[in-house]
Parts: structure tokens; C-alpha cells; sequence
């Protein structure tokens, strides 16, 4: 398990309050990659459920000679 990051924001207030918070470039970058990660593992669990979808079996229905009656 890797070690949690320790970041050091600073904060600027607007109308006396917090407004704005600040970042170091490399811990701000630090966050960037951590979200660009999660972003691409959503895709790919998305990816995944549409694959399995489109492959799942279909139903096949018969109409011929009045026959009704769907399989899996």
C-alpha cells in the first residue's frame, strides 16, 4: 500500500473568506495523475459492462407456422 502524500496548501481569502487554495505545481500535478488514473479505470469498468452487454445471449423468437415462443 503506497504511502499517503502529505500536500501544503495555501489558502487566499476573498470578502474575508476563503476563497481561493493554492498548490505547489508538483503536488497539484501529484492529484492531476491520481484523478487521470481513476477517470481511465471508470472507462474501462464502462468498457467492460458494454461488452459483457453486447455479448450476454439474445433471445431468439420463432413466428413460423403460428408458432410464439421465445428461447434463450
Amino acid at each position: 500500500m503506497s504511502k499517503m502524500k502529505t500536500f501544503h496548501p495555501q489558502f487566499i481569502e476573498k470578502n474575508g473568506k476563503p476563497g481561493y487554495e493554492l498548490l505547489p505545481i508538483n503536488e497539484y500535478q501529484h492529484i492531476s495523475e491520481i484523478l487521470e488514473g481513476y477517470e481511465d479505470l471508470t472507462d474501462l469498468r464502462q468498457a467492460k459492462k458494454r461488452v459483457r452487454r453486447n455479448n450476454a445471449p439474445k433471445k431468439r423468437c420463432n413466428t413460423n407456422v403460428g408458432l410464439v415462443g421465445c428461447q434463450h
